[in-house]
C-alpha cells in the first residue's frame, strides 16, 4: 500500500465518520452491558436510573433531533458556501467540506445518531430493568452535538472571510513545501553538466488512464522513471 493510497483514504470524506461511528457502536454495546449489571438502587451524582420505556423514548427523540439538526445545518451552510464559491473559487466549497473541523463535526453528528439507534436495538425487553449509563451518555452526546453546532457556525463565519481564506491557502502551501523538504527531494537530484547530451533528449510523457486533476505526485517513481530514461 503506497503513500498516495494511504493519503487518499485518510483524506476521504468518510474516513473520520467511519471511525466515529465504529466507536459509537462499541460504546452502545458497552453501556448497555453496564446497565444490565445495575440495580434499581444505583445512582450517579443523584441521577436515578430510568425505566426502559423512558430510555427508549429519550433515545428515539435524540436520534430524530440529531438527524434533523445535521440535515438542516449542512444544507444551509452548503447553500451559503455555494454562493460564496461562485464569487471566488470552486475550491472554497471543496476545501471547506474536506477540512478537518467540518469532518469532525459531521462525524460527531452521525455517530450520535448511530449511538442512539444502536442502543435502542441492543436494549432487550425480555425482563424489567432500569438504565443509567445509556441515557447519561446519550444526553452527553447530544450536548456535545450542540457545542459542535456552535463551533461549526463560528468556523463557517471565519471561513467566509477573505483574509482567512487567503491565509488558509498560504498555510496549506507552506505545509506542502515543508513536507517536500522533509523528504529530501534535493538529495534525489542528479548533477548534470551543461554540455551533457541528456539535455537534448526529449522528455518523458506520462499519461493518465482517467480524466481529473493532479492530487499527489509519486516523486520516487517519477524520479526513477526520469533516471532510467536518461541512462537509456
Amino acid at each position: 500500500m503506497n503513500e498516495a493510497y494511504i493519503k487518499n483514504i485518510q483524506e476521504s470524506f468518510w474516513f473520520l465518520p467511519a471511525i466515529y461511528n465504529a466507536v459509537a457502536l462499541m460504546l452502545a454495546i458497552a453501556v448497555v452491558l453496564v446497565d444490565y449489571q445495575l440495580t434499581p438502587e444505583t445512582s450517579l451524582l443523584g441521577i436515578a436510573p430510568l425505566s426502559l420505556s423512558r430510555t427508549t423514548e429519550m433515545l428515539n427523540s435524540l436520534a430524530g433531533g440529531i438527524l434533523t439538526m445535521t440535515t438542516i445545518t449542512f444544507s444551509a451552510i452548503l447553500i451559503v458556501l455555494t454562493t460564496y464559491s461562485s464569487q471566488f473559487s470552486p475550491r472554497v466549497l471543496q476545501d471547506f467540506v474536506s477540512s478537518r473541523p467540518t469532518r469532525h463535526v459531521l462525524a460527531l453528528f452521525s455517530s450520535g445518531f448511530t449511538f442512539c439507534v444502536a442502543a435502542m436495538l441492543i436494549i432487550s425487553e425480555e425482563k424489567a430493568y432500569q438504565l443509567l449509563a445509556t441515557p447519561i451518555l446519550a444526553v452527553l452526546w447530544a450536548l456535545a452535538g450542540i457545542a459542535a453546532f456552535v463551533f461549526l457556525l463560528n468556523h463557517t463565519a471565519s471561513w467566509l472571510r477573505v483574509n482567512n481564506l487567503i491565509g488558509y491557502i498560504a498555510d496549506e502551501t507552506r505545509r506542502t513545501i515543508d513536507h517536500m523538504l522533509k523528504r529530501d527531494v534535493n538529495g534525489m537530484r542528479d548533477c548534470v553538466d551543461q554540455d551533457d547530451p541528456a539535455w537534448k533528449k526529449h522528455g518523458v510523457v506520462i499519461t493518465s488512464p482517467i480524466s481529473g486533476y493532479v492530487v499527489t505526485l509519486a516523486l520516487d517513481g517519477l524520479i526513477a522513471t526520469g533516471s532510467l530514461n536518461s541512462r537509456s
